[in-house]
């Protein structure tokens, strides 16, 4: 299994000029799933290096115990939640944008209220029937607003 890795996405480039230029990631370090989940918090950084078209692979592991992020709370006020919510935020997308592999944190998805009821969604993703679209049509008005084909809605009635 791949490890993934936190920085550049490329390991190896040509050392070209801009135009000529080939980048590829050509260095992974693998694992057993086995190993992996003995040594779960491990991870592999991209380092750039002057002494070769390669970046280093940089292997970091702890075999420590994660530390448990803070819990949600209730009760807080208006401003420490916003400041909850805000490190969540930084802390989930500092990881996403940084990481091929990134780790889904679910303790954010708790600290977000939720605005969007199963009712609301299901609605939103049902399929529209062609009666719903030649009512909308019908609607329109002979030389009303243009649709983004260009015509109006005159040439479809």
């Amino acid at each position: 299994m791949d490890l993934g890795f936190v920085g550049p996405i490329f390991t190896w480039n040509n050392r070209q000029s801009f135009l000529n230029r080939v980048s590829k990631r050509l260095d992974r370090a693998l694992c057993s799933s086995k190993w992996r989940g003995m040594v779960p918090n491990t991870m592999i950084y991209h380092k750039a290096t002057l002494a070769s078209d390669h970046k280093i692979l940089h292997l970091s592991f702890d075999l420590t115990k994660p530390k448990l992020k803070r819990p949600f709370r209730l009760g807080m006020t208006g401003t420490e939640l916003r400041q909850e919510i805000g490190d969540h935020l930084i802390d989930y997308f500092s990881n996403l944008l940084s990481t091929s592999n990134p780790d889904p944190d679910q303790t954010l998805m708790d600290v977000i209220p939720l605005m969007v009821t199963q009712e609301d969604n299901d609605t939103s993703t049902r399929s529209i029937s062609h009666e719903e679209i030649w009512l909308a049509i019908k609607n329109i008005g002979f030389f009303k607003a243009l649709g983004p084909d260009g015509f109006q809605a005159a040439s479809v009635l």
